[in-house]
């Protein structure tokens, strides 16, 4: 790849704006315009996965062909092999914090890299396993009446009051609030000879 060419971030969350900007990554966002489908019977890392793919390539159809490198990510939580989603309201998001007190949760972080000029798509994805205290009803209480679980895949942001419920974790912590850094760089350096550390 060339040394000029364009990282574009398939989305314009302001968390992981920040995380990108942290990194020291010169990058572009731009907003895939992208509504998740409910999942079916799809497997979780295949999902993951897909939704991912779907966000950089809704990007690549706006940009065209340039020398850019496209990025999609998409994070979703599981528990006992069912696929969390955002709640979708308080009550809901009280039935799922119920439900997860005192598990385990796999967090699996898809990830989507298409280099727009040659149309090359490389798809992964991380798994981090996330295992949580168990949490109070009052505290469930306290925690919705914050409005954070709400916009929150699993009901919980980790990144927030939600840590306070995170007893330990397994993999990567980076992968769990969105940016899995690591395997994205990876990604980059091998299977397009860009390395995020020498590319301004």
């Amino acid at each position: 790849m060339h040394k000029n060419t364009q990282i574009i971030l398939a989305s314009t969350s302001k968390s992981k704006q920040k995380l990108f900007r942290e990194f020291g990554v010169n990058f572009k966002s731009v907003n895939p315009n992208f509504d998740e489908p409910a999942p079916k019977n799809e497997k979780p890392e295949k999902y993951a996965m897909q939704m991912a793919l779907e966000k950089a390539r809704k990007v690549k159809a706006k940009i065209g062909k340039i020398d850019a490198l496209i990025i999609g990510l998409d994070n979703i939580g599981v528990l006992k092999k069912k696929i969390l989603v955002k709640p979708a309201d308080a009550f809901d998001a009280k039935r799922m914090l119920r439900e997860m007190s005192g598990q385990a949760l796999s967090v699996l972080s898809g990830i989507a890299v298409i280099d727009a000029l040659s149309g090359k798509e490389i798809i992964d994805v991380v798994k981090t396993e996330v295992f949580l205290r168990e949490i109070s009803l009052d505290e469930i209480d306290a925690y919705v009446a914050s409005g954070e679980p709400l916009g929150s895949a699993g009901s919980i942001h980790v990144e927030g009051r939600g840590a306070i419920f995170v007893k330990n974790m397994k993999g990567d912590f980076l992968s769990v609030v969105g940016v899995p850094i690591f395997r994205i760089a990876e990604i980059l350096r091998e299977e397009f000879s860009v390395n995020l550390l020498l590319h301004k």
